[in-house]
């Protein structure tokens, strides 16, 4: 933009509000729950990639480790 425009990009300053739209409870609460799935599979893939930074075993025991944790879960039904 400034190379478009040079100086002029620093003349004009206002402020600009944009209106947020409102949100029922159900999708706050919907926007929070994929928030925390964010972050828990955040976290795995940040621990996956130090084991699998150690070596092949490390990594193995992890995901063996975490299938068992998760396979229950995942075949609920």
């Amino acid at each position: 933009m400034f190379e478009e425009t040079g100086f002029e990009v620093y003349e004009h300053r206002e402020r600009v509000e944009v209106a947020e739209p409102l949100q029922t409870e159900a999708e706050r609460e919907a926007e929070a729950r994929r928030l925390a799935i964010n972050e828990l599979m955040e976290r795995v893939r940040d621990r996956f990639w130090i084991e699998e930074g150690d070596d092949a075993n490390a990594s193995l025991a992890f995901i063996k480790h975490l299938s068992a944790l998760l396979d229950p879960v995942l075949n609920e039904d």
